[in-house]
């Protein structure tokens, strides 16, 4: 992770809390897709299942 500038999604969200002695405030409509990053690539890896295979019928669950 590196520091960056400030987020203005996660800020209107930190505004939006109410302090004690306050009433909730509206946030008004959030795009999630604003707090992905802006490079969303993945990774397959060829390998393993990561869990046993069902080749005993005493072993699966029908």
């Amino acid at each position: 992770m590196q520091a960056g500038d400030a987020d203005p999604t996660i800020q209107s969200l930190w505004e939006a809390i109410p302090g004690p002695d306050e009433s909730p405030a509206a946030v008004g409509a959030l795009d999630p897709g604003t707090l992905l990053p802006g490079g969303r690539g993945y990774f397959r890896y060829q390998g393993s299942l990561t869990t046993p295979p069902c080749s005993s019928s005493r072993h699966c669950i029908r």
